[in-house]
């Protein structure tokens, strides 16, 4: 266990050394600013310190519920949208994608002001609750993962957000979308978009497997 803390305290260091994202950090926010009308918060592994050279940058922006159509239907002037996403049971976020410079992938969440909140909090806590050594393995863990297989990446790289925010949901979660199905089932809401989408195709998954197992 020491030999690998003392290799990833090696990759972690190289790592921020050679981090060019944070040198375009300030001229992102006044981007998002100038399109949006609103500062955004830098959230995500870059925020927390852990981000590898694949990462995106991550940024979120709080707005009142009544304004988010608006402020939506301004951003995809600029932005893409990548879809609507949950939040929590009773809410969801928007998310856009945009290329800054050559190659940096750039994520913007549109948030209400609550689930913002809980964001935040939750990336403060990361931040003050990882020690340096904790950081470094996380990273490491995360570099081996990304070479292995992208779905046990993924589940790793959501594990962390899972602890320091269990009140946000998470796309990947097929559990979770059934949850949420089952609740608005209970209450007569309609299904938002972006949870049909998910269940459809989780739905048209599934049978392509069975046709597979039949075939065989």
């Amino acid at each position: 266990m020491e030999n690998k803390i003392i290799e990833a305290r090696k990759v972690y260091e190289q790592m921020n050394k050679t981090n060019r994202i944070l040198y375009f950090d300030r001229r992102i926010r006044e981007y998002i600013l100038e399109k949006t009308g609103k500062y955004p918060a830098l959230v995500g592994s870059v925020a927390m310190e852990i981000d590898i050279p694949t990462s995106d940058i991550d940024y979120a922006i709080k707005v009142k519920k009544d304004e988010k159509l608006q402020i939506k239907k301004q951003i995809e002037k600029y932005m893409e949208y990548r879809g609507e996403r949950p939040a929590k049971l009773e809410s969801t976020r928007y998310l856009f994608r945009f290329i800054w410079g050559e190659n940096i992938r750039v994520d913007l969440n549109v948030m209400d002001e609550s689930d913002y909140e809980i964001l935040l909090d939750g990336i403060e806590k990361a931040k003050r609750t990882m020690t340096y050594d904790d950081k470094a393995l996380f990273v490491y863990n995360k570099l081996k993962l990304h070479e292995k297989s992208l779905q046990a990446y993924e589940e790793y790289k959501l594990a962390l957000y899972r602890k320091f925010c269990p009140q946000l949901l998470w796309m990947q979660d097929m559990d979770i979308c059934k949850l949420i199905q089952k609740e608005y089932s209970k209450k007569g809401i309609d299904l938002p978009q972006w949870l049909i989408e998910k269940l459809e195709k989780e739905n048209i998954g599934e049978d392509r497997n069975e046709d597979t197992d039949c075939r065989e």
